[in-house]
């Protein structure tokens, strides 16, 4: 078929030894993307007749429906693992800084002069 769209095709399947034959209208339906067979019936002679409405049916061929787009933000999740990332890091690193280094700890120098008197029970 070419791309006219008056045009409606048949398909018909013959089964010899029982003497049947099925014809099926093919309608091309590109608004729904859904496939409807309708039974049209039977005629005496043997022959029954079928109606498919569907995208298939097109003299194009089923055409796939192009994907949605990605909602997954990559700008946005990059952003936000690296400032996690940073954060943990400068957490580790003050954390590391607090355990690892000692206070060092300063007493008074105490000079002891022992020529200095002690008094002793004076009031």
């Amino acid at each position: 078929m070419n791309s006219t769209n008056d045009l409606v095709a048949w398909i018909s399947y013959l089964a010899p030894p029982y003497n049947k034959r099925l014809s099926v209208q093919l309608i091309c339906d590109r608004i729904s993307s859904s496939h409807r067979l309708q039974v049209l019936g039977e005629t005496p002679v043997g022959e029954s007749v079928m109606q498919l409405r569907s995208p298939c049916a097109c003299w194009d061929g089923c055409i796939k429906p192009t994907p949605s787009p990605s909602t997954f933000n990559w700008y946005f999740w990059t952003r936000v693992g690296i400032v996690t990332g940073v954060v943990v890091l400068l957490f580790l690193i003050m954390i590391t800084c607090l355990f690892c280094s000692k206070p060092k700890r300063r007493y008074p120098v105490w000079i002891i002069n022992e020529s200095t008197p002690i008094l002793k029970g004076t009031m």
